[in-house]
Order: C-alpha cells, then sequence, then structure tokens
C-alpha cells in the first residue's frame, strides 16, 4: 500500500521517529495493538507501517512508525530507509513528531531530537526505558528536560507500559491542543559570520544543514545558481576544520550540559549485560555459542513443531477433507464438486495448515533471539566473517530476515550504505532457506530420516549460509575494492514478553499463511483438474536432465514439484501431495501420518529409492530458481539484469551442488559414470565463474533502479 500524507487530511497524524533499538517498534505495536496496516512507501519497496490510535470517543490518531535513524541530515551515501525518513520530515511540517529516545542512552539518542528541534518540528518526547536507565543508576529529572528542550517530556516504558496512558493522552489531546515547542535555535559562534552571505536566500537552520552536507538544503542555494562546493570550501578554510565535524562537536557539547543538568548518575548495580557478553562476544566461545543457540533453535522448531504438525494435520484434514466430503455427499454433490471442494480446496486448507506449528516455533525462536538483543551479538560474532567478503556485520541481519522470507530480507538491505554492500547482500539472500523451504524439509525428514532430523535439517542451513558466503567472495572479487566502517549498538539484554512475542508470531505467520494457503489451494484444484496421464507427460519429458542429481524417469512427480516451485516454494509440498497420492492410485484424502497423506509418502518412498537421492534433491530445492516474489523485488531494488543473473546463477549452482554430491555419494570407482560427471560438473562451475565475472563487470556500469525522489523544500525557520 503506499499513501502520501497530507496536513489537511480528516485524520490527524503523529510519526514515531527516533534511533534503531530505541524501542519504536514495540510503541507503535502498544499504541495501535492491532489496527496496523502493512505498506510500502511511496514510490520505493521499503515497508512501512501505519496505525490507529482511538480514543473512547472514536476520535482516532493515525501513526506512522518511520525507519530508525541517527541523524537528519540527507547525505548522498546515506541508507535507504534513513533517506526515507529525511524526505518525510523535510516535507511533512504540520504534524507532531513523537521522539523515542532510551534513557539509558540519552546523551546520544538527543542528537535526533536537537536536529528536530532545531528544524522547528512540533516533537513530544518518549523517554523510553526509563526502568532500564534507572537500573543503570541513571536518575532523569524529566520536567528539567522538558525545560531545556522546550518540548514535552514523558518518561515511559513500551515493554512494560509504563506510563502509556499519559502518552496516550498527550497524543490525542494534540487534535485540539496542538503542541507547540519553544526551543531556541542559535548559530554556533565560529559560523555566524559566514551566514549572513546566504541570508536573502535561506534561513540560518537552512544554510546550517547545508553546512553540514544536507543534500536536500544544499537544492535551495543551487537553484539560485551559487556554486555550493566552492562557498563550503572557502568557509571550512576560514574556520579551520571541516564544518560537519565542527557541528557534531557544537551539538555534542550543548548535549552533555543538558545532560549536566537534568541527570543524575549513581554507582549502577554489577552489569548482566556485561557479564553476559564477556562470555557471548569472546572471540573463540561466541561463535560456537553462536552456532549453538543456532542449531538449538532448529531443534526446538523441528521437534516440537514436528510434535504439534501431527495434531494440526489430523484435525484440519478432519475438518476441511473428511467431514466436507461427507457433508457433500450428504447433500447430494455431484462427484466433480466434491473433488474440487474437498479434494481440491480443503486438501489445499489442510496442507496450509499444517505448516503453521513448524513455521511458527521457528518464528518463535527468532523472535526470541530478537527480542532478547542477542541479534545484534550474532551481527558482531559474524562482522569478521561477513569482512572476508567485503559486507559489514549488520548485512548479517537481512540475511537473518531470509530465514522467514526471502522478500522482506532484500527489502532490509536497504540499511546498507553502499551499493556494493546491498548487491553482493542480495545476492546472497536467495540463500537462506525461507519459512518455505523448512516445510519442504519437515516432510522429508519425516519420510526420510526420522531419527536425525534436525542434523539434516541444520545441515541444509549451514549449506545454504556456506554457498552464499562463497557467492559473496566470487562476486566480492569483481564488485568491490574496499570495506565501509561498521558501527553497532550493544542494547542491554531485555527479557521478551509474552504479548510481544505472540504478536511478532502471528504478523509472520499470517503474512505466510495467506500467500501459502491461495497458491496451494489452487495448485490443488488446478492439478486435480489437469489430470494424472497428462501430469504423467509433462514430468517424464524434463525428468531426463535431473538424472545427475537422482530423480529417476518414474520420480517424475518429484520434477513437477520443482517446476511448481517456481512460482514460491510453498507450492512444492502441495503439489508433491496432490501428484504422488494421484500417482498411487488414491484420492488425497486419505488419513495421514505426516502432511503428505499416506499413499503419497509411501510412493515418494518408493519411487526416491534411497535418502542420498531425497537429500540431493533437498539440495536443489534450497538453492535453485529465487521464487517469482523474490525475483520481482530484486528488479525493482537493482534492475532486471540482476534479476536475471540471480536467477541463472542460483539454479546454475544448485544443479552442480546437488549433482556433485549424488555423484560422490553413489561413487563406485575412478572409471565410473561418476567419475565423469563430477569431471564435467567442475569444469562448467568454472565456467559459469568466469562468465559471471565478465557480466558482473558489465553490470556494475548499469545504475540501481531505484531513485530517491528530488525534494526542493522550504525547511522553517
Amino acid at each position: 500500500m503506499s499513501q502520501n500524507y497530507k496536513a489537511n487530511e480528516s485524520i490527524c497524524e503523529v510519526a514515531l521517529i527516533g534511533n534503531p533499538n530505541s524501542g519504536k517498534s514495540t510503541l507503535f505495536n502498544r499504541l495501535t495493538g492491532l489496527k496496523q496496516q502493512i505498506g510500502n512507501w511511496p514510490g520505493v519497496t521499503v515497508e512501512q507501517k501505519l496505525g490507529k490510535l482511538c480514543d473512547s470517543g472514536n476520535s482516532c490518531v493515525q501513526v506512522i512508525d518511520l525507519p530508525g535513524c541517527y541523524s537528519l541530515i540527507a547525505t548522498a551515501d546515506m541508507s535507504r530507509d534513513e533517506r526515507i525518513t529525511c524526505d518525510f520530515v523535510a516535507q511533512h511540517e504540520n504534524i507532531l513528531y513523537i521522539n523515542v529516545v532510551d534513557a539509558a542512552h540519552l546523551q546520544r539518542d538527543l542528537y535526533l531530537t536537537l536536529q528536530l528541534l532545531e528544524l522547528g518540528k512540533p516533537v513530544l518526547l518518549a523517554l523510553n526505558c526509563i526502568d532500564i536507565a534507572n537500573k543503570n543508576g541513571l536518575q532523569i529529572d524529566s520536567v528539567k528536560l522538558a525545560q531545556q528542550l522546550g518540548c514535552p517530556v514523558i518518561a515511559i516504558s513500551a515493554k512494560t507500559g509504563f506510563n502509556l496512558d499519559t502518552l496516550r493522552q498527550q497524543i490525542l489531546q494534540n487534535t485540539t491542543n496542538p503542541i507547540l515547542n519553544n526551543y531556541h535555535f542559535e548559530m554556533p559562534p565560529e559560523l555566524q559570520p559566514h551566514t549572513l552571505k546566504w541570508q536573502d536566500y535561506v534561513s540560518d537552520i537552512v544554510t546550517l544543514r547545508i553546512f553540514e552536507g544536507d543534500v536536500i538544503a544544499t537544492q535551495k542555494l543551487c537553484a539560485v545558481g551559487i556554486d555550493v562546493a566552492v562557498a563550503l570550501t572557502n568557509v571550512q578554510q576560514q574556520v579551520n576544520a571541516p564544518l560537519d565535524l565542527l557541528l557534531a562537536q557544537w551539538r555534542r557539547e550543548k548535549l552533555q550540559n543538558i545532560f549536566t543538568g537534568c541527570v543524575q548518575q549513581h554507582a549502577p548495580a554489577s552489569s548482566l549485560s556485561k557479564k553476559i557478553d564477556a562470555l557471548v562476544l569472546h572471540k573463540i566461545f561466541g561463535p560456537l555459542i553462536f552456532v549453538a543457540v543456532m542449531y538449538s533453535m532448529f531443534t526446538f522448531a523441528i521437534n516440537l513443531g514436528g510434535f504439534l504438525q501431527q495434531v494440526f494435520d489430523q484435525v484440519s484434514e478432519a475438518i476441511f477433507v473428511n467431514a466436507f466430503t461427507t457433508w457433500l455427499s450428504a447433500l447430494g454433490a455431484a462427484p466433480w464438486l466434491i473433488n474440487l471442494l474437498a479434494h481440491g480446496v480443503g486438501k489445499g486448507l489442510n496442507i496450509t495448515v499444517t505448516f503453521i506449528p513448524v513455521l511458527a516455533t521457528m518464528f518463535l525462536g527468532l523472535g526470541i533471539l530478537e527480542s532478547s538483543g542477542y541479534m545484534t551479538r550474532a551481527a558482531f560474532i559474524v562482522d569478521r566473517i561477513m569482512r572476508v567478503f567485503g559486507l559489514p556485520g549488520k548485512a548479517f541481519v537481512p540475511l537473518i530476515v531470509g530465514f522467514g522470507c526471502n522478500v522482506p530480507a532484500v527489502m532490509g538491505t536497504r540499511t546498507l550504505a553502499q551499493r556494493h554492500e546491498r548487491i553482493l547482500t542480495i545476492m546472497m539472500t536467495p540463500f537462506m532457506s525461507c519459512g518455505a523451504r523448512l516445510v519442504i524439509y519437515a516432510i522429508f525428514v519425516s519420510a526420510f530420516f526420522p531419527l536425525a532430523g534436525q542434523n539434516v535439517i541444520f545441515s541444509l542451513y549451514m549449506v545454504g549460509i556456506l554457498v552464499a558466503m562463497l557467492t559473496g567472495l566470487a562476486l566480492r572479487t569483481t564488485v568491490i575494492a574496499e570495506n565501509s566502517p561498521t558501527l553497532m549498538e550493544m542494547s542491554d539484554y531485555r527479557l521478551p514478553t509474552l504479548n510481544g512475542l505472540l504478536r511478532q508470531v502471528w504478523w509472520r505467520l499470517k503474512s505466510f499463511i495467506i500467500k501459502a494457503g491461495g497458491l496451494i489451494i489452487i495448485l490443488a484444484v488446478l492439478l486435480n483438474g489437469v489430470g494424472y496421464n497428462n501430469l504423467e507427460k509433462f514430468g517424464k519429458s524434463l525428468t531426463p536432465m535431473f538424472a545427475p542429481i537422482g530423480i529417476s524417469e518414474e520420480n517424475w512427480p518429484a520434477t513437477v514439484g520443482l517446476v511448481t516451485g517456481l512460482l514460491a516454494k510453498e507450492a512444492v509440498i502441495g503439489t508433491l501431495n496432490s501428484v504422488y497420492s494421484l500417482a498411487s492410485g488414491s484420492n488425497p484424502d486419505i488419513i495421514k501420518e505426516s502432511s503428505l497423506s499416506r499413499a503419497a509418502e509411501n510412493e515418494m518412498l518408493m519411487r526416491f529409492g534411497s535418502t542420498t537421492a531425497a537429500y540431493a534433491y533437498l539440495l536443489f530445492t534450497l538453492l535453485y530458481f529465487p521464487c517469482i516474489s523474490v525475483v520481482a523485488v530484486i528488479a525493482k531494488e537493482l534492475n532486471k539484469r540482476w534479476a536475471l543473473f540471480a536467477v541463472a546463477w542460483s539454479t546454475s549452482l544448485a544443479y552442480i551442488v546437488a549433482a556433485l554430491y549424488y555423484q560422490i555419494a553413489t561413487w563406485q570407482g575412478l572409471y565410473s559414470t561418476a567419475t565423469a560427471w563430477i569431471i564435467a560438473l567442475s569444469l562448467i562451475l568454472f565456467g559459469i565463474y568466469v562468465t559471471a565475472r565478465k557480466l558482473i563487470r558489465r553490470f556494475m556500469q548499469a545504475p540501481s533502479k531505484y531513485k530517491p525522489v528530488p525534494t526542493l523544500v522550504t525547511v522553517s525557520n
């Protein structure tokens, strides 16, 4: 959804703004509850969150959750989500900004607050995490802080709900009694003489932002024919200091004075976070703990999710398939209608519901890691490895998001400032095992690897990560020459709230179920309608090309599953269940022991013939062709060339990796067919690498498709 915000709309608006990890998203969820919408910012595919805060009289305020940022200076090399926030602030005058500040890091977070106040924006300061600040020995006087800043200050805890009623009341009152700030802006003394020459064109605050390199403010002077670059060079020579550093130091001194006047520091209790970090961030033990944590998460998801999957499977089948069939038969429905509704729509719903336990437990595990603060540590641990591939540690965050879905992971790369970093991360993202692939793994594990399921699934995730890293290394030598610096915050560990975790799991599950359910239902209906003979003919025509990865001609249903998986990986299981059931001569509504019908599972076991062929099939499923939605997002984020390259690169690697595994695992001697395949595949891999390097050099000359919307604005005095 895209929406333009106008000051004269009937519903009043407020925007949440703050540093990353300040608790902004938690506060947004607290304020809006379930009254939320997800969409994209106008012109760009970065997710935006909209919500409504209403009082008992149905008077509502629209709440906009802006991307986190540290500064409102719109520089040319800033990340795209930060640019969205800068553009929004520049374009919107009559809107209340709820500036969410982490009280435990008050002096740092107030830097953004000063910039908002300098622009003359209406600001309400939400002093979040006040409970953590108190534990850390900080006693903040909210009244004095409000006097110093000239704006209202409310101390809250978004996590516990402390004082949120006061904040809600203040926000709602803004609709009738708008908040007016009385912050007094002063230009740094060293720069005051240099503002006079431009005072006929821009205000002092615009001049200040030009000194800091703000491209939005600079356009104002460029429009009247002033050579800003030459003028800035002259000013810098006269003050004998870099202007941006001089202004940053000026603000820091102001913040130090504010902090000293409003905060009393006491000796904090021994920090548990520091004690944990001493072990978690250890050079040797840290990576080992990281691997153990990830392995535990997969074990938890497969064991608990697998157990619950059988319950969900049996209950949903009894409702959507068996009961629906009985009800339609009692009504005297025609056999074709029963097949369409019960064996098509009903079976699609049944398959979709069986996904829920495994995905929910995986999303719950990821939610715990994210909410507790461990994921930031994981990025720090991986930073050293990522830098080998020319990526900062924060590139690990969108890659982790890819474990849920590759689409938001690709969009999440907008937090990376450098284009080459974004390209590398996007090319690596499709190899992250998304939730849909996890469902495929769970089905095969249940059938072929019942005693070591978590080990098989963990190995697939590790193979995906390894191939992603090798992709980064291969592209690294062509795309980039040097690394960019990395800045990471280490916030205190926090105990996740049950309500917050359940909300995260629900939003992720809902998105997946809506997408997967619709596709699976459509495929179930179509595959039942196409007919067995046509499917067999189509499958057998393609299967010979997959012989090197262990798919025999009689196992053509597996090939049909791969073809439908091009649309979305969720389609693979729905296809396998329908086609294997048809191949067995049974309807796909027989009571099941896993998320495939018993007949379909037995047919799959027989046709694959070995665990080696099954694992090779999983390797191919892990690595091949990103689903259509991911390809579309890559094309929008970069361009069509890169999208096609991602398709060709991932599918080629999938075929070679799966075939090499199968041929090595079935190798019977030096003069066997497997030896010839191994040599041929190795040569093909080298040829693909050489070709890819030539293509990448050409692609790097093509600009990114995304371009920030040009903005010419007058910043308020």
